[in-house]
């Protein structure tokens, strides 16, 4: 996950990752929520604090966003 402002994306149960014009892949490994949108795999810790996540990497908040049921953009 790098930095890019808001966004919105849908993790589907079967370990896609689908936004606005774009698709990637999503794994647990340990801790950790992997990503890969094709250029390699990014891994963060994640807490939760009821609808309030935040992405944490290497001991550093590095964004936050709300949980959201379903798939409100049908992306």
């Amino acid at each position: 996950m790098t930095a890019s402002g808001a966004y919105t994306e849908f993790y589907a149960a079967d370990g896609t990752i689908r936004g606005d014009g774009y698709t990637g892949t999503w794994t647990v490994e340990g801790d950790a929520m992997c990503c890969d949108y094709g250029e390699g795999k990014d891994c963060w810790n994640v807490r939760i604090d009821g609808e309030a996540v935040t992405w944490v990497q290497d001991g550093a908040d590095g964004g936050t966003g709300t949980i959201v049921a379903e798939n409100p953009n049908n992306f």
